[in-house]
């Protein structure tokens, strides 16, 4: 098990001022939202739905989608594990890497020890092997956009193997499909596909992570086999109110400007490659950073320095499989937030100037 996860704001007691280590969007707009739960807090006086009948009909509506092709989840994790619980396990898994450590740590969980491949091609041929070498059914996992490294799969490829691998369970967990302008698998696609399980997160697109929302959309088989291990009362009263506000007011959509956030997060990677980081490829606003090797710090120490002599938070992405104690992810925030990271950088590199 990979233990820790980015946004560990909580540990600092109020000594940040701009956090980069949430892949969640901090200007984003919520506050139309605070307003109308500020109106019904008197939800949880009593026991919300068993099961959030009202918010997955709601959805459906908004997704073109039945009503029997959504299950609604305490958040993206809480799907996450659901599904290997009670729709898993399948015999063999398989994880592209790197990415979100709760795919490999919900597996383990049930006695899978997930294979592990860095390109969709490779996670083919891989699960061809297992088929032949054991005989086993085998599912793929990934994530699109990818976290850590914010790379979206191609949608021409993806589909193409999802049609024509229906011996493949493929879960594609699209929780940061809100910060990308590259095309994702829409939600319809899992009206034919008895083999597709679409994972997606309110928790990021509306700056929600404390309230825990999110969905699978899957086939009516698939989502009849998962409300089956469902828990009753999983998804809490105020999480249900702000699902139904969300999904029939259009208007959310617009919390922030993804054009401007992405144009600010392409100004940003420009300035850290000027400054020696390595950074890899994004088609989101965060993006995987390495540290120079001049800059004598691991990502931990270089994490630290920046939170004690500045008050600026990265993720130390040392955690996540096949990454090394270099490596750092960074999201985008304000503008000035974002000049405030690159002065901060700045002056730390130049101190280790020779």
């Amino acid at each position: 098990m990979i233990v820790g996860h980015g946004d560990d704001l909580y540990r600092y007691c109020g000594r940040i001022r701009a956090n980069f280590s949430s892949n969640i969007y901090a200007p984003t707009d919520n506050t139309a939202l605070k307003a109308h739960l500020s109106e019904y807090i008197s939800l949880i006086d009593a026991y919300p739905e068993p099961q959030p009948f009202s918010l997955e009909s709601s959805l459906a509506r908004r997704l073109g989608v039945g009503v029997t092709n959504v299950m609604v989840c305490a958040g993206a994790t809480d799907a996450i594990y659901t599904i290997v619980h009670h729709l898993q396990p399948q015999s063999v898994a398989i994880v592209l890497e790197p990415t979100f450590s709760e795919y490999a740590d919900a597996l383990s969980a049930v006695g899978l020890d997930p294979l592990h491949a860095f390109d969709l091609s490779a996670a083919i041929e891989m699960a061809d092997w297992v088929r032949g070498q054991r005989q086993s059914d085998c599912s793929i996992w990934l994530c699109n956009p990818n976290n850590p490294n914010g790379r979206v799969w191609d949608l021409r490829d993806l589909s193409a193997w999802v049609t024509r691998r229906p011996d493949i369970l493929f879960v594609v967990d699209q929780s940061y499909d809100s910060f990308t302008l590259c095309p994702t698998l829409m939600p319809s696609a899992v009206l034919e596909r008895d083999n597709l399980l679409i994972l997606r997160s309110m928790t990021k697109q509306y700056k929600l992570p404390g309230l825990r929302l999110g969905y699978v959309c899957a086939s009516e088989n698939k989502i009849e086999l998962l409300r089956q291990g469902r828990m009753p009362w999983a998804v809490n009263a105020l999480a249900i109110e702000a699902g139904l506000f969300l999904s029939e007011k259009p208007s959310q959509e617009d919390s922030f400007d993804l054009e401007k956030l992405l144009q600010s997060a392409t100004w940003l990677r420009s300035m850290l490659l000027d400054l020696g980081l390595e950074i890899e490829p994004t088609d989101t606003h965060f993006m995987l950073c390495r540290l120079p090797d001049r800059l004598r710090l691991d990502s931990k120490q270089f994490k630290q320095l920046l939170v004690e002599d500045y008050g600026l938070l990265v993720r130390d992405a040392s955690n996540f499989y096949g990454l090394s104690n270099r490596h750092i992810r960074i999201a985008a925030q304000s503008e000035s937030d974002n000049e405030s990271l690159v002065r901060a950088i700045s002056e730390i590199v130049s101190s280790f100037k020779s």
